[in-house]
Parts: C-alpha cells; structure tokens; sequence
C-alpha cells in the first residue's frame, strides 16, 4: 500500500499563558515556583514541586488544580523529549487528560494534547529514517524554546513521496489522528490561532485529505489579511 507521507519536523509544545487562580496564596507560590522552574529547564524540580503540591491540595478539580496539570503535562512532555521513556508520554497524555476533565473547552489543554499526539507522529515519521539529507531535519523547532512558533507550512515542511508498508503508514496515520479532536477544539475555540491552522493543514495532508489541507491554509492566509 503506498501512502504519502507529510514529513513534519516539529518539536513544539508551548507554555501557554495562564490565567486564574484558587485564592490559595501557598498554592499559587508553588505553581508560580514550578512555572520558574520550567522555564529554567529544572524539569525534575518543578516535578518534585508540582507533585508535592497536589498531594496537599485542598480544592480538588479547581482551576487551580488545573493548572498545576497544564504544567505537570508541559514537564513531563519535555522529559519525554530527553529520555524518550514512553513512561513520561504516557504520563503527559494523564496530565492533559486529568486537564480537559476539569475544563473541557480550555484552551492550552487541547493545544498541547493535540500538539503531543502530532509530534508523536512525526517522531514515528523520524525512525522510519526515509530521508537522510540535513535537510530533512533543518526545520526542527527547538524543543525547549516555550516560545517557539511553528513557521509557515512552506518553510517548515520538507514534503516527499515515501513507499512505507502497511503497517507502518496505517499507525502513523492513526497518531494524527489522536490528535484531531483536541486540535479541532482549538480551532472551535479560537478560529484564528495561526499554529493550530497550521498542524491541522499538516495533519490532514499526511491523511491525504487535501480539501482540508487547502481549506486549513485558506484560513490561515485569510487570518493574516
């Protein structure tokens, strides 16, 4: 079975801004201190803070408690990144999830979920090794920049034709498409977020379905005018 392969190298998750808090002065210490402690890249502090924090948190499925979630996803997501233990991913898929079962329209939940899922599958793109040319791997976005934007689809892709088997084109198909529902959220919610336009054009066209791909970059275009 031939399958066209969008080939995507992304390493983007994005420390959103957050906003709200429980009136909880020690609380809100502690999840600004773990914030600070991610920025800073002390992954296994901030770990260690946010851990603690939920063990005594008073205000069960609070935005507070939220939040501490959205962080806890964001550090787990970048010790996936430097471990590759699929033990962290899964506990990053956890933290999300846990999110979105408190507010299911929040906005960075589904963001970072869907933008998991989608560099999961470029990850498995990756270690198919189809494309060994620099080139290939030029675009990559800096993993631990929480300010990194994806670029335009034309300057960050490198496109091309793969013959993969079967199995493996059905899998990879089948992580982008974990990562639809939470993205499409984010469109829903906010129609103009231009990196959302973008991994869904790019998600769609590694599923072959242009109409969506040229109406996603429709949008995105009609949003910069």
């Amino acid at each position: 079975m031939r399958k066209n392969i969008f080939f995507v190298v992304c390493h983007a998750v994005f420390f959103l801004t957050i906003i709200g808090c429980a009136n909880d002065a020690c609380q809100d210490e502690k999840l600004d201190e773990a914030r600070a402690m991610y920025k800073n890249e002390a992954y296994n502090d901030a770990l260690s803070v946010i851990q603690l924090a939920l063990e005594n948190c008073r205000d069960k499925d609070s935005e507070l408690d939220l939040q501490f979630h959205l962080v806890l996803g964001q550090v787990y997501t970048q010790l996936y990144g430097k471990a590759n233990e699929k033990e962290y991913f899964g506990k990053t898929i956890d933290a999300y999830k846990y999110a979105l079962k408190i507010n299911p329209n929040n906005l960075s939940a589904n963001y970072n979920m869907g933008i998991v899922y989608y560099n999961e599958g470029v990850n498995q793109i990756k270690k198919l090794d189809y494309c060994n040319s620099a080139e290939a791997f030029s675009a990559s976005i800096d993993f631990n920049d929480p300010n990194a934007e994806i670029p335009s689809l034309e300057k960050l892709m490198v496109c091309y034709l793969s013959v993969v088997d079967e199995l493996s084109g059905d899998k990879i198909a089948s992580t982008f498409q974990l990562a639809l529902p939470y993205l499409e959220k984010v469109y829903e919610l906010d129609p103009q977020h231009e990196n959302t336009l973008i991994a869904l054009a790019g998600i769609y066209f590694a599923l072959e379905d242009y109409e969506k791909v040229e109406y996603y970059q429709k949008m995105n275009v009609k949003n910069k005018v």
